[in-house]
């Protein structure tokens, strides 16, 4: 089922200029999320990861499993200049992937995007059961 699963995805993703993955630990199956390494690696398009949680102490998997995304991605997307610095130093990451997009709006910037046409995005995410169990959330 996951390998099924797996190839559908790549397939869809594969449709795309660009896949862009949401990382958070807990999001993905498999232990510490690591299912979703096997649909980066599948990909024939640029690959960019938002990693949401870089972890002061993880555990030896969560660690090899960032490092494995971060390996296959094309660039990678921290939201924190602390994530950034702790993600470059103390991950085996090329930094030179790495750049820091700062959350939230700018207002000089969102008065100007305001007026601009958006663009149109194709985002993915692939829940893991346990996160979806108790159905969605409502505001």
């Amino acid at each position: 089922m996951v390998c099924r699963l797996v190839r559908e995805v790549t397939a869809a993703l594969n449709r795309c200029g660009t896949a862009i993955v949401q990382h958070e630990y807990g999001l993905y199956g498999g232990t510490d999320g690591d299912e979703i390494v096997a649909i980066l690696r599948s990909l024939t398009v640029p690959s960019i990861v938002v990693a949401h949680t870089v972890l002061l102490d993880p555990t030896s998997h969560q660690k090899q499993v960032l490092e494995a995304i971060c390996g296959t991605a094309s660039a990678v997307v921290v939201m924190a200049e602390t994530a950034r610095k702790r993600l470059c130093s103390r991950f085996d990451v090329d930094a030179s992937k790495v750049t820091m997009i700062l959350t939230g709006p700018r207002w000089p910037l969102l008065s100007t995007a305001l007026t601009l046409r958006p663009p149109v995005l194709l985002t993915w995410a692939c829940w893991a059961r346990e996160r979806v169990s108790s159905g969605p959330s409502t505001p």
